[in-house]
């Protein structure tokens, strides 16, 4: 057997494998010994048909097999031999087939690109400045008060309004045609809380329990329902019940519920974990930053197989988190085939941004060590609020600890770019109206 392999792309390879005539002839041999096992032809028992009517019979099932023994007994040896080891099932084309003459294939599959990463040390990224004032503490503070919001039954000719909450029945068209989410029976409404158009909610105000009424309004053209957008709205309404909203006050009451003596402690507390969030938000931009950059300086083409597998990783990863939540991927109208169309190019941009990154932990020595794979299950066994006994056994098989440790490994590098970095502050952008 000879070898030689061609460089038909970036991550491309073809590997073309010859054998003599010899060889050939072997493998015929243990095809017809093989065939041989489990031929039945009427009039000879299981394995004893003799030979020349294998021939007659069987012959394309002995030529299949052994082409199959050839391609099966070099393949592996075909790529130790080339130092070649590929990332994608290969693409298998045998040759014409003559029991007294040589053999041939071609095997065409992918390969990890040749990365050597550039352009990391030194990069500029921006950090925006975030402040956490006492003005947006308090504005925290106050959500969570609204949270904490309890129902309580209204008087006896109570009407609806600020303050109050409704459960209604109603049913509508846009236009003059139903759409999803057009009916419902027993929808909450806080009236004031902002979860309905301010159009339907002041058209319902100032009315008591069981009456109905019909409201009429035009949905803003620029409605994040673009279905809906610019359309007139016709709705038949049903007061169903109505609720007082019992706020909590913030005081020593509140604050115990919190888990603390004083608001004081309260607005302490939520302070250090608002500039701790701000914080990791700000980083999470740089990375970005820095991620944007390396692929925008590293051109290189990863593997199609290597794409697929990521984007595969990421439908699973989505249909899990739908299943948390009780949904199905069929309830989203999306179909598999635009989830590829929408998340491939995410998916290409994340293996290139891999291949870059381990680049560069080869160029500067970067690697995970025991004691970090410690360090960061301690945190994670912290953060959940479970022992550190039951998360080291869930990181115990091969394949969650090897994933801990990548993702230990990715940050670590990051980490080590944006502190080479350049990094400019600025200050938070203006959101667009």
């Amino acid at each position: 057997m000879k070898s030689q392999l061609e460089k038909t792309g970036a991550v491309k390879r073809k590997m073309t494998v010859e054998f003599p005539a010899e060889r050939v002839a072997e493998a015929v041999e243990k095809a017809f010994t093989n065939v041989q096992k489990k031929a039945k032809i009427k009039g000879f028992r299981e394995g004893k048909v003799p030979r020349n009517l294998l021939d007659v019979h069987f012959k394309d099932e002995v030529n299949r097999e052994a082409m199959e023994i050839l391609i099966d007994e070099s393949y592996l040896n075909a790529l130790t031999e080339q130092s070649v080891m590929p990332v994608s099932r290969p693409s298998i084309v045998p040759g014409k087939f003559a029991r007294d003459a040589g053999f041939s294939y071609t095997a065409e599959f992918e390969v990890h690109p040749e990365v050597v990463a550039k352009h990391y040390d030194g990069i500029s990224i921006e950090k925006t400045e975030r402040v956490i004032s006492d003005e947006l503490v308090d504005k925290r503070l106050s959500a969570i008060q609204q949270s904490m919001t309890q129902l309580e039954p209204s008087l006896e000719g109570a009407v609806t309004g600020d303050g109050k909450v409704a459960f209604i029945s109603f049913k509508g068209t846009a236009d003059g045609v139903s759409f999803k989410g057009s009916d419902a029976d027993n929808f909450v409404l806080d009236f004031g809380g902002g979860s309905m158009l301010k159009d339907f909610e002041d058209q319902l105000k100032g009315l008591k329990k069981g009456e109905f009424k019909k409201i009429e309004f035009d949905y803003p053209k620029d409605y994040f329902n673009k279905e809906l957008a610019g359309k007139h709205a016709m709705f038949d309404v049903t007061i169903k019940e109505i609720k007082n909203k019992a706020v909590p006050e913030l005081n020593e009451d509140f604050a115990k519920d919190m888990g603390f003596k004083t608001i004081e402690e309260v607005r302490t507390d939520l302070k250090k974990r608002m500039e701790s969030a701000a914080e990791y938000e700000a980083k999470n931009e740089m990375i970005e930053q820095a991620m944007e950059h390396l692929i925008s300086k590293n051109d290189i083409e990863a593997p199609e197989s290597i794409i697929m597998s990521e984007l595969k990783g990421m439908f699973e990863n989505f249909v899990r988190d739908l299943t948390r939540q009780g949904r199905k991927f069929e309830y989203t109208g999306m179909t598999a085939e635009q989830f590829i169309e929408k998340y491939k190019p995410v998916a290409k941009r994340r293996v290139k941004g891999l291949y870059i990154l381990d680049s560069i932990a080869k160029t500067e020595k970067i690697e995970v060590t025991d004691e970090e794979i410690e360090a960061k299950m301690n945190s994670i066994a912290t953060q959940i609020n479970q022992p550190i006994d039951k998360v080291k056994e869930h990181y115990k098989t091969k394949e969650a600890h090897d994933e801990l440790k990548y993702q230990l490994f990715n940050q670590k590098v990051l980490d080590f770019v944006i502190s080479k970095a350049k990094i400019k502050s600025v200050k938070p952008k203006k959101a667009k109206k």
